[in-house]
Parts: structure tokens; C-alpha cells; sequence
């Protein structure tokens, strides 16, 4: 791609001595001019099609203005192996987004990248040896593109290689320097940066600025500069001149390109087997991972991955767009279009702070996330926040103050042994105070903590999901006849038409007999504890992951039976701890899950989506009740836990800017917002922004999901689906079952990165992905659960997310 550090610095010359050098090699190159303005007067095209020797194609969009109605392909000139091409044009010789508005002839980004990828693909098909592609930008990196946004952010899901062409006039130095730092800052790499030397020399300061970073070169100026039109012909002879002069240069630049690529592919086809050597990856039987498992990741935009795709045989295939199914492990919150936002954030403070220690300080990215969490998931009972790096020590964070608050409350239980309520398979971390908090599990069990010892009483959850066509609610490991169960008969069995029905809060009113049921199943439970406990024993705390237990194969609870126990806990004296690491900042719709519940915690924890998915940072949130529990004349008498990132500015400052997107009606396409078409959840009853997420899953192919005959249950809620598939005969369920691969690798195969929990495939989206997006996603997993049921693994057909318009090759040979 080449950019220019501003207009006119000569990114067309620079094309144009790239093309001659190639046709005079007889290499195959392509030039792709997207976007021209003050058409058909002015055209890089013809400009790079005259040196070449060749002629201009056009795309439909440049065509319509000069009544040419030519195919929207190109062929190759019998005299020149140059290609010269343009696609959108316009008239008025103005910026691409003035010039669109006062046309209206409008592209949308998407269909730019499509129509040049797809341009990529047909070039790449119709050559049969290596061939070099320049697609020029117009203007600067920050210039805007027809739709408004800059071109630095419009190009980036293509994350093209970069020529930078510098400016060698006076303040040159300046502009070169910022056109290179935005480009840094949004992950291109470039290969050269180009300058016409107007006598300051710009190049050698430059040079020794970079000090071998980025190669650096000048060129001789080109006097006066060609004219550019849509005329193609004989060149004048300042242009015959300097295309001599630069004969040399040129096709050092084409040798310093293709070793950059060379590089680049080498790089990433090393990574794989490298990684598979060294890392120990986390949750991963390496044992059960063959090297083409491995995913090459090039960069990420938004919502994808750039994956290096093997061609089969071991090499270089193509880099390809895929969606990040699992939200980068439940972190990644924002989508393509909002990712430079967190960026920029992420750079002023690196570049303000670095980082400075958190006690007794105070700056102001730490202050203003906590202004943001107070009033926001902490509105109405939170007092202080509490920052570490990562959910599972916000939990220990969270059990510490929990129980100093219950020793403070119930003088003389200092002696006792403090334990917690809790669900069976629940989770809340891989350290050792957390995972003494659950039952039993894969994640504590001996081979993984043999110092484990389950700390208090685990609770059968009652669990709800999408079966055949209903929302249910049912139950394991409860002995009353009245609670229904999945296997059985029950005398009382709860079903819904809809997830709205389910949570409506009517069913804690109107479905009371069921509320009574599970109050008495949940105080039976708390009167066996009392009487079989150990000795001095007490339960002190209730912590819930609250709706859905996300290690758990996403098993989903009933709400009203999460809200009972939380309340039956707090009635019998003990603390609530909502651990929303998962759940919380809108995963499951809301900015809280605990706000479905009814029910008010504590101590609440977030993490994960805290910062959109780019830094580390964890947030525990307390009552004041809980931070003065604290309080006293010694520092022992303090909460003395502490990490050396503890709210450090560069995580504090993306946590702010995440929040803001995710509230931002402008910003976030899937937030609820009734003054907006189509942006309703409930239109046209709602009559003010709810807070809430619109709903993502389409019901209707939800529905359609859970009648297939191989699947035994979904669950969606907010930004997550999930579908359980019935193992084969003789196949094992659970978190350690490997029945869901095959879906898994078809998903991977047609555009969709994913990740099994056993026999359980869960697709997760951002905050802000758009109902469209989440609808394609629903499609293409059902598709794979068809292949899955028929044997058919080797299927290639139905829906696909491919990059925005085709994946884009890197392959040595192309």
C-alpha cells in the first residue's frame, strides 16, 4: 500500500517509477488507484498506465463518469506486464468525503475493501508467477475516505504491507514523522519510507531518526511535476528524465519490497511450530493438538483475527479474516470501527505515566475509572474500588474482605473456620484461595491442587436452557418431587415461550409457589449444613457467578432460584459476593448480571471486558459496610493485598474509554436506544434507553437450533450462545468429552475461530457487534452442526464469514 506523509508529495510518481521498473523486467504488477478525485481531469491511473505502456480499466463506479460502461475486470496488455486500474472516482476535485457528499455517490468502507480484495483475488488468479500488487492511497494516513473515516482505520482489516512516501520540502521532516507514528500506532508495518529530496536533504535526518527501523531513501525531484489526466499517451520529457534518473533506485525499492514480504511470510510460517515447542499453552492437552490445530495469528481488527492459512502442503496459504469466536477468551469488547479508540487511550498514558505506583497516589485515569464503576455496574451500593490485574485475584480479593466484614459483624467467629455457599461446578479462578471456594471440579481436582479442600456448602443449581422450542427451568441432585428435573416426570415443570418471559420479574410475585419450593429446598440445605458441619465452622459468605456459570460448558441458572439463594443467604446473616468476571459490563445484555437478579451484592468483581479486551484489569467493588470492616489504629488492621499493577494508569485509562463505548448510543450499534430505528429491544413500549443490549439472537433460528436431533440444550443471553451436542454412542459428555471437535474445526475451516468446553459449542460476540453480524454467526454454526450430525466433516459448502470481501494471499509466490 502506498501512503504518502501528505497530498502532492509524489506517491503517483512513486507508483509510476515502481510500474516502469516492472514492465521493463517484464514482471506482472498490478496498480490499484480505490479512490481518485477530480475525475477525469486529474487521474493517477493514466499517469501510471502511460509509463507502463499500458491502459486504464475501470471499476463501475469510476466508470459512470465518463459514460464507459467497460467489464468490471481488467486484462493484461499485450506490451506492458503492468495492470493499471481504477475503481471509484469523482468529479469535484475535493477531499473523498466532500467530494462523495456533494456527488452522492457514496461507498461505504466494506464495499471499498471488497471491491479491492476481490480485485487482489482475480489479479492473483490470472497470474501464473510471482506479481507484485501497489494499491495508492489518496492524500495523508489521517485523510478521509469517502465514508468520513480516515483512511488509516478504512484499510486496516487489510493491514497491507506499507511504501511511505515522506516529504523532502521545508516542515517535511515533521509530517513524515506523524504520518509514520499513526501508522505505527494502528499496526502497519512499512517497508521503506520514499522521499523526494527538494535540497534540505529530509532522507539522511530521517535516516539517522529511524536508525535502521524503518530503510529510508531519496530520490531525486522530479521538475515540474506531471501532469495527471484521465488522457493516457506519450510522457513529457521532465518525466522521461526523472524516470531515468530513478531507474536505479526503483528497482532497488522493488528488491527491498519483495524482501520485506519474503521476511514477513518466513516470520509467520516460523511462529506455529516455534509456539508448539516452547509454550505451554493454558487449559491445552498438548498432546491432543496437531501442528495444523495451530492458529497463526498476523494481527487482529476489531472482531477478527488475521490467520496464515496453510496451503497444504506446509507452506504459506493465505492470510485470512476469521471471526474471533470466543471474544479472545471473553475479553475483546469493541468492534473494528472503536478499536482505535482504546489505542489511542492505551498510548497517551503509556506516553504520560508509563506506569507510577497505586498506594497513596492518586492520577487521574485511576480516579476517573472508579468515577465511571461507582456509577455505573456500582450505582447505589458500591463505596470503594479495589483494582488488581486479573478476575481470579479480584475473587481473593473479594473472599478477604467478605469475611473480615462477617468477623467484624459476629465478634468471637475469628476462631471459627469461615466457608462460603456456593453452586456446584462453579468457578472463579485458577488460584488457591478461589479454587477452595467451589465443590469439586476438573480445575481443582488432585492432579491439579492436591492442597485442595472444598471450604463450605455446594448447592445443586436449578438450570434453565432452550429445549425444543421452550425456554426450562429444571433441576439436578434435589430430592423434592416438586422441583422439576431434566430426565424425569415432574408433577411441576416451568416453561417459557420466550427469554423475556423467563426473566420476568412478575415470576417473583406470580410464580411464588416455585419460589417457595426452592426457599425450602435452599434452607433444607443450610439446616443439614449446621448440623453435619465440622466443628466451629460457620458459612459466611454466598458467591454466585450469577446467571451463567461460563467454565461450566455455559450452564445457565434460573434467575429466580439465583435470587432466592442470594436473599435466603443474606437473611442468614452471611455476605454476597457476585463474581462477574464473566458475566458482568454487558456480556450477558446488561452492564450487571446481579441487576436481573433483583438482588444487590456486596461485593461485586469485573475484569475481562473491563478494558475491552486490551490490557489486564480487574475491578472488586465494595459496600461501605465492607471497606469499614477495615478501618482502625494499625496498618495490620488494613486490607494488605497489593500488585505492583495495581490500577496503573495505562489500564485505568482504556477501562474509561471501554465504558464510554459500551454506553455511547453513537458508538455502540447493539446498545438499546428507543429514539433509534430498529434499536429497540422492546419498541415501541420502551420509552427511555433501558441500559441494555439489544437482542443479538435471532429467537426464531434459536428455536430452530434446539430442534435438531443432536442437540440437547442452548442457552443465549447477551453477547453469548451456546449449544450442547448429544455425544455419539459411547461418547462421553462434560468438559472432558472431545465430541464438539469436529464442529469446532469446521467452524475454523469456514471463517469462524472457536473453542470447545467438552461436548459444548459456544459462540461469544462484543458488546457493540451488530444483530447482523450475531444472525450470520447463528447460520454458520447451525451449518456446522448439520455437517457434525450428517459425517460429513469434509463439507465446504453453506454460510461463511470471509474477510470483508475474500482473504488476501502472502504467499512467497504471489
Amino acid at each position: 500500500m502506498i501512503w504518502g506523509s501528505n497530498t502532492g508529495v509524489g506517491k503517483t510518481l512513486v507508483s509510476a517509477g515502481l510500474a516502469k521498473s516492472s514492465s521493463d523486467a517484464q514482471d506482472p504488477l498490478l496498480y490499484l488507484k480505490p479512490v481518485q478525485t477530480g475525475f477525469p481531469e486529474d487521474s493517477d491511473a493514466a499517469l501510471v498506465a502511460s509509463v507502463s505502456g499500458t491502459s486504464v480499466s475501470y471499476g463501475r463506479h469510476a466508470a459512470e463518469l465518463i459514460g464507459d460502461q467497460a467489464a468490471s475486470t481488467s486484462t493484461c496488455s499485450q506490451n506492458s506486464s503492468v495492470d493499471a486500474r481504477l475503481l471509484h472516482a469523482w468529479r469535484l476535485p475535493a477531499s473523498p468525503h466532500l467530494a462523495a457528499n456533494a456527488e452522492g455517490r457514496h461507498v461505504s468502507n466494506e464495499q471499498l475493501r471488497g471491491e479491492v480484495c476481490r480485485e487482489l483475488l482475480e489479479y492473483q488468479r490470472r497470474c501464473s508467477r510471482p506479481a507484485m500488487a501497489l494499491l495508492e492511497t489518496a492524500g495523508g494516513p489521517a485523510s478521509p475516505s469517502p465514508s468520513g473515516r480516515l483512511q488509516c482505520d478504512t484499510w486496516r482489516p487489510l493491514r497491507l504491507p506499507g511504501l511511505l512516501v515522506g516529504d523532502g520540502h521545508l516542515g517535511g521532516i515533521s509530517t513524515t514523522i506523524g504520518a509514520q507514528e499513526c501508522l505505527l500506532l494502528r499496526g502497519y508495518d512499512l517497508a521503506a519510507i520514499v522521499l523526494m529530496d527538494s535540497g534540505l536533504a529530509n532522507w539522511k535526518y530521517l535516516r539517522e531518526h529511524f536508525g535502521g527501523r524503518v530503510p529510508v531513501i531519496g530520490l531525486p525531484p522530479c521538475s515540474p511535476p506531471p501532469q495527471t489526466s484521465s488522457r493516457e499517451g506519450g510522457i513529457d520529457e521532465a518525466l522521461q528524465e526523472w524516470l531515468e534518473k530513478t531507474r536505479q533506485p526503483m528497482a532497488e525499492i522493488r528488491g527491498l519490497l519483495q524482501r520485506h514480504h519474503d521476511n514477513r511470510v518466513a516470520r509467520l510460517l516460523e511462529l506455529g511450530p516455534k509456539a508448539g515447542s516452547s509454550i505451554w499453552w493454558p487449559t491445552t492437552q498438548h498432546s491432543l493438538v496437531h501442528p495444523q490445530d495451530v492458529q497463526t495469528i498476523d494481527a487482529r481488527s476489531g472482531e477478527h483475527f488475521h490467520v496464515l492459512a496453510s496451503d497444504g502442503s506446509g507452506g504459506a496459504g493465505a492470510v485470512e479474516e476469521r471471526y474471533d469466536g470466543c471474544a479472545s477468551w471473553w475479553t475483546q469488547g469493541v468492534n473494528e470501527e472503536l478499536q482505535p479508540r482504546l489505542t489511542q487511550a492505551l498510548a497517551y498514558a503509556a506516553a504520560r505515566y508509563g506506569h507510577v505506583m497505586h498506594p497513596e497516589n492518586a492520577h487521574e485515569p485511576a480516579v476517573a475509572c472508579v468515577e465511571a464503576l461507582l456509577g455505573g455496574v456500582g450505582r447505589g451500593w458500591a463505596d470503594r474500588v479495589f483494582f488488581s490485574a486479573d478476575g481470579s485475584s479480584a475473587v481473593e480479593i473479594a473472599l478477604k474482605m467478605a469475611f473480615r466484614a462477617y468477623m467484624h459483624d459476629n465478634p468471637g467467629s475469628e476462631q471459627c473456620s469461615l466457608e462460603v455457599v456456593g453452586l456446584l461446578d462453579g468457578y472463579h479462578g485458577d488460584t488457591l484461595g478461589c479454587m477452595d471456594a467451589v465443590a469439586p471440579s476438573p480445575y481443582n481436582g488432585p492432579r491439579q491442587s492436591p492442597w485442595y479442600k472444598g471450604r463450605g456448602l455446594f448447592m445443586s443449581p436449578v438450570k434453565a436452557a432452550l429445549v425444543r422450542g421452550k425456554w426450562q427451568v429444571a433441576s439436578h441432585g434435589h430430592t423434592s418431587e416438586e422441583v422439576p428435573s431434566w430426565g424425569g416426570a415432574p408433577r411441576l415443570r416451568r416453561e417459557f415461550d420466550s427469554l423475556e418471559d423467563l426473566f420476568d420479574r412478575k415470576r417473583w410475585s406470580d410464580d411464588s409457589d416455585l419460589a417457595a419450593q426452592y426457599e425450602a429446598i435452599i434452607d433444607g440445605e443450610l439446616d443439614r449444613y449446621k448440623k453435619e458441619r465440622s466443628p466451629g465452622a460457620r458459612l459466611a459468605v454466598c458467591i454466585l457467578e450469577p446467571l451463567i456459570q461460563g467454565a461450566n460448558c455455559m450452564q445457565m441458572a434460573d434467575p429466580l432460584f439465583q435470587s432466592v439463594l442470594a436473599r435466603r443467604c443474606r437473611e442468614h446473616g452471611m455476605l454476597v459476593i457476585f463474581d462477574e468476571i464473566f458475566a458482568g459490563l454487558w456480556r450477558l445484555g446488561a452492564a450487571t448480571a446481579w441487576s436481573r437478579l433483583g438482588v444487590m451484592p456486596d461485593i461485586a468483581c469485573y475484569a475481562k471486558l473491563l478494558t475491552g479486551g486490551m490490557v489486564p484489569l480487574a475491578a472488586t467493588l465494595a459496600s461501605k459496610r465492607v471497606f469499614e470492616a477495615f478501618l482502625g489504629p494499625n496498618k495490620v488492621d488494613a486490607l494488605l493485598h497489593g500488585h505492583s499493577y495495581s490500577g496503573y494508569p495505562i489500564g485505568c485509562a482504556v477501562a474509561v474509554e471501554a465504558l464510554k463505548l459500551y454506553t455511547d448510543a453513537e458508538c455502540n450499534p447493539a446498545l438499546c436506544t428507543p429514539e433509534k430505528e430498529g434499536r429497540c429491544r422492546n419498541s415501541p413500549a420502551c420509552a427511555e434507553p433501558c441500559g441494555r443490549l439489544v437482542e443479538l439472537w435471532d429467537e426464531s433460528l434459536l428455536k430452530q437450533l434446539s430442534m435438531h436431533e443432536r442437540v440437547a440444550r442452548v442457552v443465549s443471553l447477551g453477547t453469548v450462545v451456546a449449544a450442547e451436542i448429544h455425544p455419539r454412542q459411547g461418547q462421553a459428555a462434560g468438559y472432558g468429552s472431545q465430541e464438539a471437535k469436529s464442529v469446532v474445526m469446521w467452524l475454523r475451516q469456514h471463517g469462524v475461530y472457536a473453542r470447545p468446553l467438552g461436548n459444548v459449542v459456544y459462540l461469544m460476540v462484543t458488546p457493540t457487534t451488530h444483530p447482523s453480524k450475531s444472525r450470520q454467526l447463528l447460520k454458520t454454526l447451525m451449518r456446522a452442526i448439520d455437517v457434525y450430525a450428517s459425517g460429513d466433516d469434509a463439507d465446504t459448502g453453506g454460510p461463511q464469514l470471509s474477510a470483508k470481501g475474500g482473504p488476501i494471499r502472502v504467499a512467497a509466490d504471489d
